[in-house]
């Protein structure tokens, strides 16, 4: 888990160091153990290494610091990288790294967890290793089986590796997408980073436009990374599951290693015992996976069944103890810790750490969270789970492993209700659709009406009368396209791994975890495990009205009941609308400061009573474009007014 960055110019040299350097500064939060340079000419294939302040004392010894006068070397690729130590956390483990030949050298973030497995294989074809790092296992893999290696690697990455041989640039991502990599070109070259505040480093701001669709999209659904798009018309995130050739004449090549499965098993295809066998051997292997480090591992436990399931499964894998951490709030209605107590009462293997939680002043830390999260987000409260994680970094904790991802797969919204209650109607499965029908379990029993209008108001909640919008925001003539739900549920499933959940998911919950930093690790979002889900029959994730019937019935000899059969889960539901409220004369504030040409400010500000209680999320949407606009988009800060009602 680091950061990276990095130049290509394709028309003209550089002879400083001074870009890259700053481009680094940018994204030094991701990485506070290690910090290097490679500046390379790729005409006549000459490099030059440099280390920083950062770098540990064998690696500066070793290597020119990047703040030292030097004569100018003309190069024009350059290439940076932030170190957070996790795996082979010695020096050795420096970046950018080369092979012995000096032919390849990669910057990389992110973990190949399978590094073991792959070493092995590598080292009976006669590789020799000067490492114990994942890193060296990127370099020797494809030395021995060239752009092949991406699909065999387990984990999560991005990777930038420049082929000396080949005089190309290799830029590649994970299958899911959960570690970012952002790609700037024009004629003049290519630029990448594991976030956008580096490629603004180096493209002035001026060169830039906004991309309004993407704001339009945003503050009316809420719903962003559509396509890997990104408020900036010329920065993208580049895909999931890619692998990009880059040339030196600006060429680019690129082509998918791996995609989700398109098509589901019928339900006389395979029976659900076996099925719930073959996931439980899978999710073994992803799990022992993810305990792999040189640096101490804790498991989230919030009382949930996503975390629950996997605290409990590590507990029957292995009887060595391990650590646990939940966070208890004074507040009953959203405390879930005495479901995570029971849990870990159960299992003597278990070493339960509480963390109180005590209200923050959001005031003190939005502005600079704003400039972390780099474009717009959903709300505040995804500032309050950095706040959380921040406590148990503060403990000690390097790499937790979380449950994301439960709700993806496993069909957890309840929007799924009605698009599997439609499928199974339309396949005569009738017995199957009135059970469901009748017990449904989430929120309404026994009761389809309410049901409907719930799931309903989810699926088509994007779609409102155009004149609402008109009335709060500028422009929105231009675009007539509403982003809706699909109606399959095989398309839902579909969507939500992709622009209308996972894309979003991943990229925010990366740079709130960066920037602390600390390294999540997702079993259930593991590939293997992921496909294997998405082959199996739909009617499996929603029976006799519960919706994550599968995972409920694989984990029922292993949970307790109470956790097995909650009618609802609670997680942490920020009351925004009492925030919003509660901080009306400083959000006020914020918005006469700031005229932009898409918000109408006198309008919000007319019927902000009425918004906050009926639409907080779009009021929120607006504040926050607001508030990344000066702060981002035109690098002026607001001075954020503290406490003001």
């Amino acid at each position: 888990m680091c950061g990276i960055t990095g130049y290509w110019l394709f028309n003209s040299r550089q002879d400083f160091p001074g870009i890259i350097k700053n481009m680094s500064a940018e994204i030094a939060h991701r990485g506070p153990d290690d910090e290097g340079f490679v500046l390379i000419n790729t005409g006549n294939k000459r490099h030059m290494d440099l280390s920083s302040d950062r770098s540990p004392s064998r690696i500066r010894a070793r290597l020119k610091n990047i703040k030292e006068p030097f004569s100018p070397f003309p190069h024009d690729l350059a290439m940076a990288h932030r170190r957070f130590a996790i795996i082979d956390v010695s020096p050795s483990g420096h970046q950018p790294m080369w092979d012995e030949e000096k032919s390849l050298c990669v910057v990389f973030n992110g973990e190949i967890l399978n590094y073991l497995e792959l070493r092995g294989k590598l080292q009976k074809q006669g590789f020799r290793f000067r490492t114990r790092s994942d890193t060296e296992v990127i370099l020797k893999a494809y030395q021995c089986w060239g752009e092949g290696a991406f699909e065999r690697f387990s984990g999560f990455w991005g990777i930038s590796l420049y082929d000396m041989k080949a005089n190309r640039l290799i830029l590649s991502r994970d299958r899911i997408g959960k570690k970012p990599l952002y790609i700037y070109k024009n004629k003049n070259g290519l630029v990448w980073a594991s976030e956008i505040k580096s490629i603004l480093k180096m493209v002035s701001r001026a060169e830039l436009n906004l991309d309004d669709e993407v704001i339009f999209n945003y503050l009316v659904s809420g719903i962003k990374d559509v396509n890997h798009s990104t408020f900036w018309k010329d920065i993208r995130m580049m895909d999931n599951a890619m692998v990009m050739q880059v040339r030196p004449d600006g060429l680019i090549s690129q082509q998918y290693y791996w995609t989700l499965p398109d098509r589901r098993m019928g339900d006389q295809e395979i029976d659900f015992g076996t099925a719930a066998n073959r996931f439980k051997k899978i999710l073994e292997v992803s799990l022992t996976e993810r305990l792999r480090a040189d640096v101490p591992i804790a498991f989230e436990l919030s009382g949930g069944l996503d975390s629950s399931s996997l605290v409990a499964f590590r507990s029957v894998l292995e009887k060595n103890e391990f650590s646990v951490f939940t966070v208890k709030y004074d507040d009953k209605s959203v405390d879930e810790s005495e479901y995570a107590i029971e849990l870990a009462s159960r299992y003597s293997n278990i070493n339960h750490h509480l963390i109180n939680f005590e209200e923050e002043n959001l005031w003190d830390y939005l502005e600079d969270f704003i400039y972390l999260m780099e474009e717009p987000f959903h709300g505040p409260v995804l500032l309050i789970g950095q706040l959380l994680r921040r406590k148990m970094r503060e403990r000690g904790c390097k790499v937790i492993i979380g449950g994301a991802g439960g709700d993806e797969i496993f069909a957890g919204y309840t929007e799924y209700a009605i698009p599997t209650l439609r499928k199974l109607w339309k396949k005569n499965q009738y017995i199957k659709f009135l059970k469901n029908l009748i017990f449904y379990k989430e929120k309404y029993p026994l009761s389809f009406f309410p049901l409907a209008r719930l799931v309903l108001q989810k699926l088509f909640h994007i779609k409102q009368d155009p004149l609402f919008f008109n009335r709060y925001l500028k422009i929105t003539s231009r675009y007539n396209t509403y982003l809706q739900y699909p109606r399959d549920v095989d398309e839902l499933y579909i969507q939500n791994m992709k622009d209308l959940k996972m894309y979003y998911w991943m990229s925010s919950n990366d740079k709130s975890d960066m920037g602390i930093p600390i390294e999540v690790r997702n079993p259930f979002l593991d590939h293997r495990v992921v496909e294997y889900l998405y082959r199996l029959p739909v009617s499996f994730f929603f029976q006799n009205g519960w919706l994550k019937w599968f995972l409920r019935k694989s984990f029922e000899d292993i949970l307790p009941e109470s956790i097995l059969w909650r009618k609802r889960k609670q997680g942490f539901p920020f009351p925004l609308d009492k925030w919003l409220l509660k901080n009306r004369r400083v959000i006020k504030e914020i918005i006469y400061s700031h005229d932009n040409h898409w918000i109408r400010n006198q309008n919000v500000i007319e019927d902000y009573q009425i918004l906050a209680r009926e639409n907080p999320g779009f009021l929120w949407r607006m504040i926050n474009y607001q508030l990344w606009v000066s702060t981002v988009v035109y690098n002026q800060p607001t001075r954020l007014i503290r406490n003001g009602e």
